[in-house]
């Protein structure tokens, strides 16, 4: 009797995590498809206008620490940054947090900024859609930056409260894409601080005019190269600079000559500058 209890309590768990699965798999095509219908709704949306997003197909920015921008609006808050390789739809790209928070009166204020590079612009754009439809609230929408006064990047968006404070800003200046969100006191500071950073990453690296004779085969493939972390192709590009102690990963030993050797069977050849920290077309 007791063997059968347990056989029926084994049968019993099972049936309990085939189900839980199969509603999981469900919610989860389920928030898939409600995010594909907010990016196909924002791109129909004309307040947004996005068919007319500027496509400056030839920069590509890789920017630099903004810690000391940020520092400059944070005070002496409690400051933290990470960074990260990311991957969304196949594209690699890298993404750095900046945070800062302080307490306020018996409250805690945060801003928090994010810088996140793509590896071309037309990425940049499909990315900060994505970025509006994966959130947990309804279809929001977007007041561009410059019917507030706030003229940074190629294109800016905004989010207010109910007083005018814009809390939430997004910009993207060529392949990059930045993201304020502010509390309390700092949201008086985000218009300041994002004209500050699309400063501090405009210079811009000019990629040579033959890269856009690329096929778009070969384009992908090169967007793709030029996406991946610039330290890890670095050094792989450059073994002699390598601390004994540090080692690139498998990962990136495969992906690497792997775009390099695809690119070359379409006729196209690549390399490391090593200054500018991306491959460019030969």
């Amino acid at each position: 009797m007791t063997g059968n209890r347990y056989i029926l309590r084994l049968v019993l768990n099972v049936l309990i995590l085939m189900i839980s699965g199969f509603c999981w798999s469900s919610t989860w095509a389920q928030v898939e498809k409600d995010a594909g219908d907010r990016i196909a709704r924002y791109k129909a949306d004309k307040s947004i206008d996005f068919a007319n997003w500027p496509e400056q197909g030839k920069l590509i920015i890789h920017p630099s620490d903004l810690s000391n921008t940020i520092a400059k609006f944070s005070g002496k808050a409690v400051y933290l940054k990470d960074h990260k390789l990311s991957e969304i739809d196949g594209i690699k790209y890298e993404r750095t947090t900046y945070r800062t928070w302080q307490a306020r009166d018996g409250q805690q204020e945060e801003l928090s900024v994010w810088v996140t590079s793509m590896g071309s612009v037309t990425n940049a754009h499909e990315y900060l859609l994505s970025r509006w439809a994966n959130v947990s609230a309804p279809y929001q929408t977007h007041t561009q930056g410059h019917a507030v006064g706030l003229d940074v990047g190629d294109i800016c968006f905004v989010m207010t409260n109910r007083v005018g404070g814009i809390h939430v800003a997004w910009f993207i200046r060529a392949n990059v894409v930045i993201e304020i969100r502010a509390g309390g006191s700092f949201m008086t500071q985000v218009s300041d601080l994002a004209r500050a950073i699309d400063n501090d990453i405009k210079p811009v690296v000019q990629l040579p005019d033959h890269t856009q004779q690329l096929s778009p085969e070969a384009k992908m493939i090169f967007d793709r190269l030029n996406s991946w972390n610039k330290r890890e192709c670095d050094l792989i590009e450059r073994p002699e600079t390598r601390p004994r102690n540090v080692k690139t990963s498998g990962e990136s030993n495969a992906f690497v000559p792997m775009m390099k050797r695809q690119l070359a069977e379409l006729g196209v050849k690549v390399k490391w500058n090593a200054d500018k920290q991306l491959y460019e077309v030969e």
